[in-house]
């Protein structure tokens, strides 16, 4: 089954690259310019005092509670399926020892046993992911290759801080999501491309798996603010990232934008750009093609 079926045509057309949240981890503070109108603690704020629905109690804004009784939503469900996790896995105050054990149900989802699921990890703390990578390498427990890892980034100086981190991850497919953008990007070194390659004789025919092997962007998903006072974002901006993407043979994902802050729109330049890695169950990585909605 391809990643476009996982995630189901429906929701790519309306930007969305994920069919099902697997919200494990609740609340979250501040770490980046990108978080001054994140819409879960606005959330938080808004609902101060109350959790949500599946587990009442007492919550407080700045508080980060994990979800151990969800753990295997996932093992409950047949149909493949591509899962968002929910919020930072890789927040500070989450013990590694439930990572752990989040990792593992996502690595019994790659069993062949097992139906297989695809999990986007999405972090802005990608020092800690890469901790945690390391700590598993050094208890011999492998990074499940059915687990993404992705980083958020929303301007230029936390694309150089946190992507070279973030591709030291021994996953199978490394991403990046930019959102929302603040500024101009150039993201061309760190993508997947035969320029990038250390080897052309043995990237020919095959740089995708070898840039994956060598630590490259796979996949680039980029949206811009749509909530109250949202920041503005310069079309010409995404142009540049798109285009790069395009040149590198790099699936580009983009989420939509803000016209005269009111109305969301998935297009640029005339149409949609919702492309997704045509990697397919069981495999584990990118092969470099690209599907559309």
């Amino acid at each position: 089954m391809s990643i476009a079926e996982m995630i189901g045509k429906e929701n790519i057309a309306k930007g969305r690259y994920w069919r099902l949240p697997w919200s494990l981890v609740l609340g979250c503070t501040r770490c980046s310019p990108g978080c001054d109108h994140c819409w879960a603690l606005a959330m938080e704020k808004r609902f101060g005092g109350r959790e949500d629905d599946f587990m009442p109690g007492q919550f407080h804004p700045g508080e980060v509670r994990v979800h151990p009784e969800r753990l295997d939503i996932p093992l409950k469900r047949k149909k493949p399926t591509v899962w968002a996790i929910w919020n930072d896995l890789f927040h500070k105050d989450v013990p590694w020892r439930f990572v752990d054990d989040a990792l593992a149900i996502m690595g019994c989802c790659e069993s062949p046993d097992m139906r297989k699921h695809i999990f986007l990890v999405l972090t802005k703390r990608s020092q800690r992911m890469l901790n945690h990578a390391r700590h598993r390498q050094e208890n011999c427990m492998v990074w499940p290759p059915n687990v993404w890892a992705g980083v958020t980034v929303c301007n230029q100086s936390e694309a150089d801080e946190k992507i070279p981190i973030m591709l030291q991850i021994p996953a199978a497919v490394r991403w990046v999501s930019i959102e929302p953008m603040l500024g101009p990007m150039d993201i061309k070194k760190y993508l997947c491309s035969h320029a990038n390659c250390e080897d052309w004789g043995l990237c020919h025919g095959n740089h995708r798996n070898l840039c994956a092997q060598n630590g490259m962007i796979s996949w680039v998903v980029l949206g811009g603010e749509t909530g109250l006072g949202a920041r503005p974002m310069h079309p010409d901006w995404v142009r540049s990232v798109r285009d790069q993407c395009q040149a590198a043979g790099v699936p580009f994902f983009f989420k939509g934008m803000l016209l005269d802050k009111k109305k969301k729109t998935l297009y640029l330049d005339g149409r949609t750009h919702l492309e997704v890695p045509n990697a397919i169950q069981g495999q584990g990585s990118s092969e470099g093609k690209k599907q559309r909605a």
